[in-house]
Parts: structure tokens; sequence; C-alpha cells
């Protein structure tokens, strides 16, 4: 069989395996918002990439992997560093706010994912320096929106589609949400959309 990417799985896959595929594009949204929010901090501190400060006191320093602890276990991430020159003329590593405060307070990777999954709307990352854990977890949930945004704004003209499902699935014991996936002619479903609600609402349906 062909190996599949990220964004394409066997169509023979379930239930089960239908609630996998949505869960692990919506996980990524989740991971790539927080680098992107990472990221807004480190650009605050050291000025854009592609136009640095000269003569700052903050540089960059590469990334490094960490880990960030959930329910569902363990998530990776290649965390951005910053270093900071001291008045002795040495660098200390540079303890970002954003990240102290997502691993300080546990449980906040699930508060965002729970915000992605209501498939609510927003904008902004905003300023990261010196904030509490709440606003890191709003900025978050807001650059994941725009990235949910993002994935329902693209472009699928290109995608060769044989056929089109709907079926429900359970990311939570409780909350239903109804997922949207295209099979193309090589038999891999590719996930198009999302709605929270019952797959037996046909508003739910048509709204996807």
């Amino acid at each position: 069989m062909k190996k599949t990417t990220d964004q394409q799985w066997p169509a023979q896959a379930g239930n089960e395996e239908n609630r996998d595929i949505f869960q692990r594009a919506v996980r990524d949204m989740v991971r790539k918002g927080l680098l992107q929010l990472i990221t807004a901090e480190v650009n605050l501190l050291c000025g854009e990439s592609y136009r640095p400060q000269e003569g700052g006191l903050y540089r960059r320093a590469g990334t490094e992997p960490v880990r960030i602890r959930t329910t569902e276990g363990a998530e990776f991430i290649d965390k951005r560093r910053v270093r900071k020159m001291g008045q002795d003329g040495r660098e200390q590593e540079v303890l970002l706010s954003s990240y102290a405060e997502i691993k300080r307070r546990k449980g906040m990777f699930e508060e965002v994912l729970e915000s992605i999954c209501h498939g609510a709307s927003g904008s902004g990352v905003g300023k990261m320096l010196g904030v509490s854990a709440s606003q890191v977890c709003e900025g978050w949930k807001a650059r994941s929106r725009e990235l949910l945004a993002e994935f329902r704004g693209r472009d699928l003209s290109k995608l060769d589609v044989l056929a089109m499902m709907v079926d429900g699935v359970f990311p939570g014991k409780e909350r239903c949400v109804v997922v949207a996936l295209a099979i193309d002619t090589e038999g891999h479903k590719h996930l198009l959309d999302f709605e929270e609600g019952s797959s037996e609402s046909a508003e739910v349906v048509m709204a996807l």
C-alpha cells in the first residue's frame, strides 16, 4: 500500500480511525499555534529573523526539542531558544514567558484543544512579555483559531475526490464532533472540515 502523509489515511479506516484523523489534524494546529506564539515573543526580544536588532542584548540561539505533558501523552515541539548578554559580558539562557507559563499551568494544551474543537473564531496574538498564564492561553487559542481558519480556507481544487463521507466522532466522553472526509482516487482519506454536534442533525451536516 502506498505510504500516506499526515493529511491522508487508508479509506478502510473505521470510526476510531476517523476520530484519530480528526484529533491528529487539530492537535497539529494547536502545536503550530504554540510555536508561533513562542516565535512572537522571540521576535519581540530579538527583532524579526530577517531584520535582527543590531547591538541588542538578545540573540536567537537555535531550537531544542521539548516535551509538553498532556492527558493524551507527551506533545513534542522544537522550542526556540534565546540568549541574553549580561553586564559581565557573559551570555545566559532566557526563560521565555510564554513557554514558562505553559509548563507551569497544567492542562493548558487541553484547554486550547477544547477551544479549537468548538470551532470558535478569534484573532491576534499580542505581546507575550511578562504575561499571565491566562493571557498566554488566550493568545495561544487565538493563533490556533487563525490556523483553523487557514485550514478551512485552503485550496482543495487539486484533490481528486472519488467519494465523500460524514461521520460523528467522540474526542471526549460526551462531546460529539461531526467530521467531513473526502476519499481520493487512490483510496486515501482527507479531513475537509468539522463541526461540533450530532451526525444525526441535518443542520450540522449541512453546515459542513
